[in-house]
């Protein structure tokens, strides 16, 4: 049980007296529910959410990295950063489809 686990080594000297019995027959009864689909849909929602913030941080920075390479005045320097960005964008893009499409198989 990792709220187990959490309780023992963030607070190891209430320990005692935060899982007594009562706690554990909740968490019990909490894990072993049968209908998960509030679980699914959260789970769903915070993988969604962390995946959109990630990509909107993501091109918000290339965004600003490609404006200051395209004004940079040296041609060497500008071909190597804007190499150097795309390179970065298409990992980044090869990662991201991996996960859609992992997650899609997931859900099927």
């Amino acid at each position: 049980m990792a709220f187990d686990r959490y309780i023992a080594i963030c607070h190891p000297l209430v320990y005692h007296a935060i899982m007594t019995k009562s706690t554990v027959k909740y968490i019990l009864m909490m894990t072993c529910a049968k209908d998960i689909t509030i679980n699914n849909i959260y789970g769903l929602f915070i993988s969604g959410f962390y995946h959109g913030v990630c990509l909107f941080s993501i091109v918000f920075s290339y965004t600003f990295i490609l404006i200051v390479c395209l004004r940079n005045k040296d041609p060497d320097a500008r071909s190597k950063a804007l190499s150097t960005c795309v390179t970065h964008f298409l990992v980044f893009m090869h990662h991201l489809m991996a996960t859609l499409s992992h997650l899609g198989l997931q859900v099927n």
